[in-house]
């Protein structure tokens, strides 16, 4: 005994792929923003001296001829360094934010200690005075 289908088959088939074409336009057509990407984690690294407020070169992290960062404004990155000490030498995870929201970049802080060069040795003197006092 042979069944007969609800649909013909030109119809079905059809459908089938209707349904692959629009699977594939929603994972291929729609890329999702790389700084928003939750299945990746991105750490930035960066060093800065005792007590100097930190420089985050964003233009050499995210340039704009990579995939992805060519609409980015710089202007509009933000980072939360409540959890940071530049008065005390470590290394610190700072949260990376792009127009208000958080991204799946962390810049590492590396907080340097006295500077080493002879030329900044006198700071270097005046401000470990400072931190014993």
């Amino acid at each position: 005994m042979r069944r007969k289908l609800p649909l013909p088959a030109t119809w079905l088939g059809g459908i089938v792929l209707a349904v692959v074409a629009l699977a594939l336009m929603g994972t291929v057509g729609n890329r999702q923003n790389p700084l928003f990407d939750h299945g990746s984690e991105v750490t930035l690294y960066c060093e800065t001296t005792l007590g100097v407020e930190p420089e985050f070169p964003m233009e050499r992290f995210f340039p704009k001829d990579t995939e992805g960062f060519e609409n980015l404004d710089y202007g509009k990155f933000s980072f939360d360094l409540d959890g940071c000490n530049l008065n005390a030498s470590g290394v610190y995870q700072i949260p990376v934010y792009y127009d208000g929201k958080r991204t799946v970049c962390t810049v590492e802080l590396t907080v340097l200690g006295l500077p080493e060069t002879p030329g900044d040795l006198n700071f270097g003197q005046q401000l470990y005075g400072q931190l014993e006092e």
